[in-house]
């Protein structure tokens, strides 16, 4: 079944855009599967170019200058850059906050006439 879903997208590839997308399918399997840092990433795809590179003829060295060197590149290809809504969230009762001006302490309540949490949503933390 997964190859017959499959075979469509596949079907109208050209022989240079299979050999651009298979890098680049390893890319992002690497970085958002395998959790691989961009750095780590960088470094595979400077690999999977090298081998493109010996095994290209020598007119065909314009499909090397397409392939991407970064990570964030092949997402934004693919569409796969997340959008993202950072919020600060409670240690204790889980109720969120919106992070652009969160209280210092949980103001939730599981009920109307319940306590308030009042659990620190920040703590300090040194770093050397």
């Amino acid at each position: 079944m997964p190859e017959a879903f499959l075979r469509p997208a596949f079907a109208s590839w050209s022989p240079r855009d299979t050999v651009l997308n298979v890098v680049y399918l390893i890319a992002v399997i690497s970085y958002l599967l395998l959790g691989l840092s961009r750095r780590s990433c960088r470094v595979i795809i400077a690999a999977m170019r090298c081998l493109v590179k010996v095994s290209l003829l020598f007119y065909d060295h314009r499909l090397l200058d397409s392939i991407a060197k970064d990570p964030r590149t092949i997402l934004h290809h693919f569409n796969l850059d997340p959008d993202l809504t950072p919020y600060t969230c409670c240690p204790k009762c889980f109720a969120l906050y919106d992070s652009s001006c969160p209280p210092e302490r949980c103001t939730s309540q599981d009920t109307p006439r319940a306590a308030v949490c009042d659990a620190k949503l920040w703590r300090v933390r040194r770093i050397r």
